[in-house]
């Protein structure tokens, strides 16, 4: 069952950019917590497409608050 966001949503169109990245990168540790254990090839292929649409700096640190360790493929 998801769990829902903790964010209001009038908030975040009032953050400023810091306060975004924020965001964005608190949302992409969630996805990587809730979705890297799963062997579907779906899952797989929706987060490389994430990340590839993602700055490398905000992967990494999206990573790291995860609790995931870097594996290069």
């Amino acid at each position: 069952m998801p769990r829902s966001c903790p964010v209001d949503r009038g908030s975040c169109r009032r953050r400023s950019q810091s306060g975004r990245r924020e965001l964005q990168i608190a949302v992409l540790a969630r996805v990587f917590e809730d979705c890297s254990d799963t062997e579907a090839p779906q899952v797989d292929e929706r987060l490389r497409r994430l990340l590839d649409q993602t700055p490398a700096a905000a992967t990494d640190e999206a990573m790291d608050r995860a609790g995931m360790p870097f594996a290069p493929v």
